[in-house]
């Protein structure tokens, strides 16, 4: 149904702004908005970009329907030219203009170092690169595990949520570990570091006891504590990290902690 035919009076001014906008394909640069463009891992080497639309250098660009897969093996899937997977690394998922008003998406190693394509990092988050003449958008990231394989994931909008968690080495950060001091807790390639709140699932195979966290860096005497049942599988929501992936904690018995998802917004604010 055409837009202009949607009864505006369900609608805040600033939905009917926005419908208004897709509509004639006008977009507030500024807020570099992403409709859609979710990553769906296919394979464990395998991912798809599902249609959408999204803002690069100023234009909104679209693509209906999941775009063509990427394979991390292919060399030409890649900005570089050349495949950079590895075992236990972040593959970066970019998107860039391919015809003046539709869009395509590659991998990519190196993250973002730009905040848009007009001011450059002056101002706001890193979304942007550039390789030769061509801007390409960050839209989000898959990350492969020990045996070089990608970890499969889900995404809903902002919210990423990695798949099969327990006791899945794939995402595991902590093994068997206990510590009554607060102790650097790193997500390492599994967590963009532009991601500032994540989720852990926490698996106690002995006594109940406590797992705490605190933001890194500061020196408040006590976190945010959760109570982990004996030989259960605990999610924790809302983990806040530095910037730079890393969260302090606590463990008063013997624990593993996983990543079970993290929010990726700083790229999809709009």
């Amino acid at each position: 149904m055409p837009y202009s035919l949607v009864d505006w009076q369900y609608l805040t001014p600033q939905t009917a702004d926005r419908f208004n906008q897709m509509e004639s394909n006008a977009v507030f640069t500024s807020e570099h908005r992403i409709w859609g463009c979710e990553i769906e891992t296919t394979g464990t080497s395998t991912i798809t970009v599902l249609g959408g639309r999204i803002e690069i250098g100023g234009k909104w660009l679209s693509r209906v329907g999941s775009l063509t897969a990427l394979t991390a093996e292919t060399n030409g899937d890649w900005v570089e030219g050349a495949t950079q997977e590895a075992s236990s690394t972040a593959m970066y998922i970019v998107a860039f203009n391919d015809s003046g008003s539709s869009f395509n998406v590659k991998f990519r190693l190196s993250g973002p170092a730009y905040s848009d394509t007009a001011s450059g990092t002056s101002t706001g988050p890193k979304i942007y690169d550039k390789s030769g003449t061509t801007w390409y958008r960050y839209i989000g990231q898959v990350a492969n595990d020990d045996d070089n394989a990608i970890v499969s994931q889900r995404q809903d909008g902002n919210y990423v949520t990695y798949d099969y968690i327990a006791n899945n080495t794939g995402v595991r950060i902590l093994n068997n570990t206990g510590t009554s001091t607060f102790t650097d807790l790193n997500t390492l390639h599994l967590v963009p570091p532009f991601s500032t709140i994540c989720s852990f699932q926490i698996n106690n195979g002995g006594a109940q006891g406590t797992f705490e966290t605190r933001r890194n860096g500061t020196t408040v005497a006590a976190g945010l504590k959760n109570i982990i049942v004996a030989g259960g599988d605990n999610v924790i929501p809302l983990v806040k990290l530095d910037g730079s992936g890393v969260v302090e904690y606590k463990a008063s018995t013997v624990m593993s902690a996983y990543v079970a998802g993290y929010d990726i917004s700083p790229l999809r604010n709009g």
